[in-house]
């Protein structure tokens, strides 16, 4: 018995559409999720009082997206470095202490926890904005 099947081609290209389509909805979903959240941490860094030069908070960025087939990701932490008292030092490891605290002999400092309190209290709004992104993807938007 022999079938034939015509259309195939024109299938095709609307799956093919639909992927790109996907994948478009998904990178908006990333860079949307990153924007978000280091506004987030950076107004918690303010919240907290941390703002001395104001370094710490103008470095908290998002990278690009990074999307595989079977995962992405996006990644929002205090870039670059900054110099203070004739020093450099990383942001990253500024807000790390900033975060957890620190302990020099008897000296403790402890953290501030702003980056998890950011997270925590903005992870729903976050991640309802990602679905939006992602439904009015989906109906053609």
């Amino acid at each position: 018995m022999r079938m034939k099947t015509e259309g195939l081609k024109e299938v095709s290209a609307a799956v093919a559409a639909m992927a790109g389509g996907a994948d478009g909805a998904l990178r908006e979903m990333m860079e949307y999720a990153g924007r978000e959240m280091a506004e987030a941490i950076r107004s918690g860094v303010t919240g907290h009082g941390l703002v001395d030069t104001g370094k710490l908070r103008d470095s908290v960025k998002a990278s690009a997206p990074e999307i595989f087939s079977d995962s992405a990701s996006v990644e929002v932490y205090p870039q670059g470095r900054s110099t203070r008292h004739r020093h450099s030092e990383r942001n990253a490891v500024v807000g790390f202490v900033q975060e957890y605290g620190r302990r020099y002999g008897s000296r403790v400092r402890p953290g501030v926890g702003f980056f998890a309190e950011a997270v925590q209290n903005n992870e729903d709004r976050i991640t309802d904005g990602m679905v939006r992104i992602w439904r009015d993807a989906e109906d053609g938007n």
